[in-house]
C-alpha cells in the first residue's frame, strides 16, 4: 500500500487490521512498517497480528521487539489449521516458551488468544477468571452468538457468512448464509426474526473455534442467555 492510498484510508475508516507475514519480500516488510507508523501517527485506530511463521520465528520476534519500541500494540498469532486442534507449523519448545512468556502463561499447546486482544470472561460450575489466552477451543455442540457480532462478505464471490473463519450456520453446517446479489433476501429474513421474537444463537458446527472466540459462548442455553442479558436491551428476540 502507497502512502497515498494510506491517505484515503485514513481519511475513510475508522478502525483497520494490518497482518505481518514474515515470507514476504524484505521491501514489502519495510513499506508495512512504514504504513503502520502512518496510521500509528493518525486518528485511525489500529490493530496488528503478527502471524508467527515457525520458520521465519526470529524474524516475527524481532517485529515483535521493534513494534514495542514504537509502543504499537499487537496480537502474535500462531498459524493453525483450519478446524483443526493442532498448528499448521511445527513450533519448538523455544518458540512455544516465547509465546507462553509472552501471555504470561506457564505453558501453552493449541490454545489461542482472541484476535483483537481482548481479556475474556471464563466460566465453570465452579470458577471464573478472566484471560487474554484461553486453553480450551473445542466448543462443538456449544450455543454460541458469533452470528450476533461478525458478519464477512467475500467480495471476489459475493457470498455473505456469519463469520469469515467459523463459517457457522443456522443450521447446524458451515458455509454462506446468501449472497449479495440476493441481500434482500437476507436482510427482509432477519427483520422478520425480529419482529417476530425469534433472533436465533448459532450451535456451532466445528469441531474446535478459531476466531470468534471472545464472542459470548456456553454449553447451556440459558446461561448464554443471561450473560448476553448484560450487553442486550432486550433477550426476548432470541429463540
Amino acid at each position: 500500500m502507497s502512502k497515498s492510498i494510506a491517505d484515503a484510508v485514513i481519511e475513510n475508516f475508522d478502525y483497520i487490521t494490518i497482518s505481518y507475514h514474515a515470507e514476504a519480500d524484505e521491501k514489502l516488510k519495510a513499506q508495512v512498517k512504514q504504513r503502520i507508523m502512518q496510521f500509528h501517527n493518525s486518528t485511525i485506530v489500529l490493530k496488528i497480528n503478527v502471524m508467527m511463521h515457525a520458520e521465519y520465528f526470529d524474524d516475527c520476534v524481532n517485529f515483535c521487539n521493534w513494534l514495542d519500541r514504537q509502543h504499537v500494540k499487537y496480537i502474535p498469532r500462531t498459524i493453525d489449521r483450519e478446524n483443526l486442534n493442532t498448528h499448521a507449523h511445527e513450533y519448538t519448545q523455544e518458540h512455544k516458551d516465547w509465546y507462553a512468556k509472552y501471555w504470561q502463561k506457564d505453558t501453552v499447546e493449541n490454545g489461542r488468544p482472541c484476535c483483537g486482544g481482548r481479556t475474556m470472561g471464563l466460566c465453570s460450575a465452579t470458577r471464573f477468571v478472566e484471560s487474554k489466552y484461553v486453553d480450551f477451543r473445542e466448543f462443538e455442540g456449544w450455543h454460541c452468538s458469533v452470528n450476533w457480532y461478525f458478519l464477512h462478505i467475500e467480495q471476489q464471490t459475493k457470498n455473505v457468512y456469519h463469520h469469515q473463519t467459523c463459517q457457522a450456520r443456522l443450521d447446524g453446517t458451515r458455509g454462506p448464509i446468501g449472497n449479495l446479489d440476493a441481500a434482500n433476501d437476507l436482510i427482509s429474513g432477519l427483520r422478520a426474526r425480529i419482529s417476530n421474537e425469534s433472533l436465533p444463537l448459532i450451535v456451532c458446527p466445528n469441531k474446535t473455534c478459531g476466531c470468534g472466540l471472545c464472542t459470548p459462548k456456553s454449553k447451556n442455553r440459558d446461561t448464554l442467555l443471561q450473560s448476553l442479558s448484560d450487553v442486550l436491551v432486550n433477550t426476548d428476540i432470541i429463540s
